[in-house]
């Protein structure tokens, strides 16, 4: 058993090192960007969210600048005219971050430019982007990179940007004129702490959820939480992977992704409620199964709707999620405070107290991140900070706890592995003892069993029966002390005498079994009996015992081409044993 836990172990590190190595190399490649590595460090860009003007010519900071429902479906102008400072680099941008906006930007000759009297006069469409609502897009398309090329005849001219939006958290951010890769790779720079810290939750919830499937230790609870511990992990660095935008940004599908994050959402709430269910001391038992349908019924519906209607109402994962998580929060914090009054009462309960709260913390912490991001607007890209830190705590938490849990289980496996050999162990000689020849007398059958059902090659071993001689003589006249010494000394000499080619076994008081293997047990029998002979012989003739010591010995072969039994081999190696018993006795 030591030796299978050993295997798995060692099967689970390589397994998570081979998962952080690909998590490595697509790192890696999200660093790369034009064939080149990502340099950290700060690249030149000129900022122009302020100066713009709205159609009546009031001064506006476009990043401020904020929507409300009776703006839906409305076109606002702005214009801007660039400083006769400003330099540009080639491959240069008018680069911003957009969410939930129709876009259209122009570049129109102004009265002072060049270019007012000639043939370019007017304005020349220079970028449009709309939300087209099909498929999994809807209006809440997500957080969109827009780069807009800029040369230099159009720092002559003035900008003028249409934007309708299409919901009321709808933004622009961070305008800026800035090399397209310098951009884009800033950008991917400023996420990569948060994208690392996501997929160490992934990548923990991964961990524990291989831990779970190969431990050998654990009850079903046990299985149960932990298992829903790394499902909810992983759901929950996915989703904050979802949050730092990078696979959006590089694949430039930030409807698809949002649509997981809502998909993730929802499912969130089952294995939430599996973990409360499965660590608290009293559960509802059909809770976590119901939040099981209704989560089921979600996705199934969804599916259809895609495939079928080629609609999606991914948006109403948000709108059930919402109320599911809320729920499975004042559950948990229900069960909590019964699990802490319980505790009072079985202080070794505590562990399932200790986990529900967690649970209700990072709920907590959730909401709060959640209202953070609410109050703000709705303009904030990189919400989730503080669940990310809290869960990374947690992380640190679990280790402890999981390490505390090892050296218990491995302390309570050493007492075990104590008491079974204590319990299969003869306590005079050291030798196995009768219930342990049991043991072994079932394993062996089973074997020779097999190996006669499969038609296997030949198997088989020799049972040796011994019988210590004039024990009750050594009792009667030295006294029980000398009759103890006296065994100990026939057990140390067979051990010997047997060595690596069998197992010996102490069944009574002066009786004793031997089990020996090979490709020729017949053979090694002859050896050992001729080994014994030796011993016993030396050993009398260097003590001298009043009463020497001698063994009354016979043997059976048990094998696979035999029909009898290994009790019957046992019976036939006793018989010998008698026969050569009366024989000593009328020699002496």
């Amino acid at each position: 058993m030591g030796k299978a836990i050993v295997r798995q172990n060692s099967l689970i590190v390589v397994l998570c090192v081979l998962i952080f190595t690909w998590i490595c190399s697509i790192l890696t490649q999200a660093y790369r960007a034009e064939g080149d590595q990502i340099v950290f460090a700060e690249s030149e860009y000129f900022q122009c969210n302020e100066g713009w003007l709205d159609a009546e010519g009031q001064a506006v900071d476009l990043s401020k600048v904020k929507f409300t429902l009776e703006d839906l479906g409305k076109t606002f102008t702005y214009r801007y005219k660039f400083p006769p400072q400003l330099e540009l680099q080639d491959g240069s941008s008018l680069c911003f971050y957009s969410r939930g906006l129709d876009l259209k930007i122009y570049a129109t000759a102004s009265e002072h430019s060049r270019y007012f009297n000639s043939e370019d006069f007017g304005s020349r469409k220079l970028y449009e982007f709309a939300q087209n609502g099909a498929g999994l897009t809807g209006t809440d398309i997500g957080l969109v990179l827009q780069m807009v090329p800029i040369y230099k005849p159009d720092l002559e001219h003035e900008l003028r940007l249409e934007v309708t939006p299409a919901e009321a958290s709808a933004f622009i951010l961070d305008l800026r004129v800035q090399k397209t890769s310098d951009f884009l790779l800033s950008t991917i720079r400023s996420r990569i702490g948060m994208f690392v810290q996501s997929i160490i939750i992934v990548f923990f919830g991964i961990a524990l959820m291989l831990y779970t499937f190969f431990s050998v230790v654990t009850t079903r609870r046990d299985r149960i939480t932990f298992y829903s511990w790394g499902a909810f992990s992983v759901c929950v660095g996915l989703l904050l992977l979802i949050e730092t935008q990078i696979f959006q940004f590089l694949t430039g599908k930030p409807e698809l992704y949002n649509a997981f994050k809502y998909a993730l959402i929802l499912i969130l709430a089952f294995p939430q409620a599996m973990q409360t269910d499965a660590t608290a001391r009293h559960p509802h038992k059909h809770y976590s199964i119901l939040v099981g349908v209704i989560v089921a019924i979600l996705l199934f519906w969804e599916t259809v709707a895609c495939f079928f209607m080629n609609v999606s109402m991914y948006r109403l994962f948000f709108i059930f999620s919402l109320p599911l998580l809320a729920v499975n929060n004042l559950i948990t914090i229900i069960y909590f405070i019964k699990d802490v009054q319980y505790t009072k009462q079985n202080p070794e309960a505590s562990f399932s107290a200790l986990m529900l709260g967690i649970m209700v913390l990072l709920s907590l912490f959730a909401i709060i991140d959640i209202g953070i991001y609410a109050q703000s607007g709705m303009h904030m890209t990189d919400w989730g900070r503080l669940m990310r830190w809290s869960y990374l705590v947690f992380i640190v938490f679990m280790l402890v706890i999981f390490l505390r849990l090892s050296i218990r289980r491995d302390r309570e496996a050493k007492l075990a592995n104590m008491y079974k050999m204590q319990a299969r162990t003869d306590a005079l000689t050291g030798l196995l003892n009768r219930a342990a020849y049991i043991e072994r007398e079932n394993v062996l059958t089973q074997r020779l069993l097999k190996a006669r059902e499969h038609g296997q090659k030949k198997y088989s071993f020799v049972i040796v029966s011994l019988d210590l001689n004039n024990l009750k003589k050594v009792n009667d006249h030295l006294g029980h002390n000398a009759g103890d010494e006296y065994i100990k000394h026939a057990a140390a000499i067979l051990r010997e005498s047997v060595g690596s080619n069998g197992e010996v076994y102490r069944v009574g008081g002066d009786e004793f079994l031997a089990l020996l293997f090979g490709e020729d047990p017949e053979n090694i029998y002859q050896q050992v009996k001729f080994t014994l002979n030796r011993n016993v012989d030396r050993f009398n003739a260097a003590e001298k015992p009043e009463f020497p010591l001698s063994f009354a010995f016979g043997h059976s072969l048990c094998s696979t081409f035999q029909h009898y039994s290994i009790h019957d081999s046992e019976r036939l190696a006793d018989q010998e044993m008698y026969e050569c018993k009366k024989e000593m006795k009328i020699t002496r």
